[in-house]
């Protein structure tokens, strides 16, 4: 709540160091700590970790920051595909409105090139 990325950014990393298997958690929100502090390569490597730790959908919402990432980078193909994963698995349609407002901007981005 504090929005101080950079310590969330240290206590999570150091979450993930003692006990990095357990949880997928830690993984998400130091992706998105990372996102926040403008850091998308470290954002995209813990969001996929978080993905790889699981592979149920567990957290439907990894595949929608992973979107967000891919997007950040300019990486707009890989960006589109993983808003469309998340789109096809959220439960919460309260949660759709967003992802779909920013694969439509991506999309009409990508008929423009």
């Amino acid at each position: 709540d504090a929005h101080d990325w950079k310590t969330a950014v240290s206590y999570l990393n150091r979450a993930v160091e003692l006990d990095p298997a357990n949880s997928p958690l830690p993984f998400f929100f130091r992706a998105l700590a990372y996102y926040q502090l403008h850091n998308f390569d470290q954002a995209e490597k813990s969001i996929r970790s978080e993905i790889e730790l699981d592979p149920e959908f567990a957290n439907h919402r990894a595949r929608f920051l992973l979107g967000v990432i891919l997007v950040a980078e300019h990486n707009l193909d890989q960006g589109a595909d993983a808003l469309r994963t998340y789109l096809a698995s959220s439960p919460d349609p309260a949660d759709v409105a967003p992802a779909r407002t920013l694969l439509s901007r991506v999309e009409s981005s990508e008929d423009r090139q």
